[in-house]
């Protein structure tokens, strides 16, 4: 029994290869009461036309045509439009199962902000190949927003909490408090939203099934693009990490050393990037950074908590703690000749 529209908000930026499949998955959908808005983000290809060939044969579909901003900015246009009881959020290169929102919606009961489910990584290896891993919720049922908190860092570290794209929100929370993706970062804008969900949330849902394939296609992946202020913002959202704890009591010892291992984790995210095919990097500048980065103030409190990884990131964790910059280079740039080799035999 449909209980409520859902606005389904779709960015869309030069998906012509994918955006056929992540539509038709949505038009599949065994809940009826959807409204789907594809925001088309100034796409230079055919992704804005096959929205509007769609949108010509269900009239379930709006299409918004925007000069290109950004994710985020679309985003945030398919909230101000929509019209649903309830949000939910679709990379348009992705997929969702046929009942995911059928499924989210009767978990989202009356006093139910935001319901979590799982999700499916997709690595696609050539034609007709890919990895796939599932990613399930360690704890599900319902919670108070106490309660999540309490569990804050274990969920970060199981990585539920980040994306918008595995959840369902309640548009009167959402518009109520005005909230927004933040339009100034390219890297982490769904952390902080989420984190702004989380405070304003009475109680969250979390089911452990898992409904939303992310399908990591290598050429439009954003994490094999050189960022040059990935490492800024990484501290920028540790900073909104801590804050959101504090702000709400629960810097627990146990949620310290969570987000401490989440944010060594995301070192080692900033000094691969530092080594991607499109760096255009020296070596003295890459050595120059990887210095800065390394002898950061909170990277170095972080490496206080010993977090548990494994072998590879144990050696990065010694040579970071040791400050050695030029062997940090050396292990980078071999990681990075290796995959460049796999990738080509592949």
């Amino acid at each position: 029994m449909d209980v409520g529209m859902v606005s389904v908000i779709v960015p869309v930026y030069n998906v012509e290869k994918y955006i056929e499949n992540c539509i038709n998955s949505l038009i599949k959908q065994t809940y009826k009461n959807i409204e789907i808005i594809l925001v088309d983000d100034g796409s230079t290809d055919k992704s804005g036309s096959i929205c509007d060939n769609f949108c010509a044969i269900d009239n379930r579909i709006k299409v918004i045509h925007t000069q290109n901003k950004g994710v985020s900015a679309a985003r945030n246009k398919g909230i101000e439009v929509s019209t649903g009881c309830f949000i939910q959020f679709v990379d348009s290169d992705d997929t969702i199962d046929e009942n995911m929102t059928k499924r989210l919606v009767q978990l989202m009961g009356k006093n139910i902000d935001l319901v979590i489910c799982g999700y499916r990584i997709k690595q696609i290896r050539g034609k007709n190949r890919f990895l796939s891993k599932e990613i399930q919720p360690i704890f599900w049922g319902q919670f108070t927003k106490d309660d999540f908190v309490n569990n804050f860092g274990k969920f970060l570290n199981n990585l539920i909490v980040n994306s918008p794209v595995n959840k369902l929100y309640s548009a009167s929370l959402i518009k109520g408090y005005r909230l927004s993706f933040p339009e100034n970062i390219s890297i982490g804008e769904d952390l902080i939203f989420n984190l702004e969900v989380i405070n304003k949330s009475s109680r969250i849902y979390i089911t452990k099934e898992v409904y939303y394939n992310y399908i990591n296609h290598n050429q439009s992946s954003l994490m094999l693009n050189y960022k040059k202020d990935f490492f800024s913002i990484q501290q920028i959202l540790f900073s909104k990490l801590y804050q959101f704890l504090h702000e709400n009591d629960k810097m627990s010892m146990e949620n310290e050393v969570n987000i401490r291992f989440y944010y060594i984790r995301s070192i080692f995210c900033c000094l691969n990037n530092l080594f991607h095919n499109n760096s255009k990097l020296s070596f003295r500048n890459k050595v120059i950074q990887i210095k800065e980065i390394i002898t950061d103030n909170q990277v170095q409190n972080s490496l206080r908590f010993k977090p548990k990884l494994g072998i590879q990131y144990k050696i990065i964790i010694t040579l970071i703690y040791l400050k050695q910059y030029l062997s940090i280079y050396l292990f980078f740039t071999f990681k990075s000749h290796v995959k460049k080799l796999v990738e080509r035999l592949t």
